[in-house]
């Protein structure tokens, strides 16, 4: 793991724009576009465009979750995964990934990576409801991203001790020039030593098996 320079320019390049608007006053226009059919939905990544089909994952929640509680008696949230070949005007739902039972699985980010040819990955967060465990679970799929099977973690912490904040969050991946996949997520385990959230990075050149 380490601090990722590609992460960091990212973030230039946000500081950029925000920069940009307050100084010349540029004007983003955005065009009304995908809103979910999801109840409480959240977390809505865009993938693509692949060809003339762009797509987007997002999490449904149908509960309002806890921070860390001894047990969860409802069903975790969804994700789901939709395409649209008119920016997102019209879409269509394709699959979905349910959370394990007895835990609580969001944040999905999703990619379709150069080796094996055609292979989407996609990475979510996922942890125990007393938040004694955090876990980064990547599961591929070879048919368009219409089913989906488990094949990674990419990172996992067992000692949050029972702390909503000192979990893993919001894993992002990226198609490195060689073929490799990187993946970058925000690693809190060392917020008791002076730090909050560290950028960390994973790379996997296997298509997702190994980190």
């Amino acid at each position: 793991m380490k601090r990722s320079d590609r992460y960091i320019q990212l973030c230039i390049v946000l500081c950029c724009i925000v920069t940009l608007k307050t100084v010349f006053g540029a004007n983003i226009v955005w065009n009304p576009g995908f809103a979910s059919v999801g109840r409480n939905a959240g977390w809505g990544r865009l993938a693509g465009p692949y060809g003339n089909v762009s797509m987007i994952t997002w999490t449904e929640y149908d509960n309002a979750l806890p921070q860390c509680a001894a047990s969860w008696p409802h069903p975790g949230p969804r994700v789901w995964v939709a395409t649209s070949t008119n920016n997102f005007q019209t879409s269509t739902p394709i699959s979905w990934i349910d959370s394990p039972p007895g835990y609580i699985q969001e944040q999905s980010f999703m990619l379709q990576i150069a080796r094996p040819a055609g292979r989407f990955l996609l990475v979510m967060r996922n942890r125990l409801p007393n938040c004694n465990w955090f876990g980064l679970p990547v599961v591929f799929s070879d048919d368009g991203a219409k089913t989906w099977h488990f094949i990674s973690q990419l990172d996992q912490t067992t000692h949050p001790t029972g702390r909503f904040n000192r979990g893993l969050w919001e894993p992002f991946l990226y198609n490195l020039p060689n073929g490799c996949v990187a993946g970058f997520y925000a690693d809190e385990p060392f917020a008791d030593s002076g730090y909050n959230q560290i950028v960390a990075e994973r790379v996997s050149c296997d298509g997702g098996k190994t980190w």
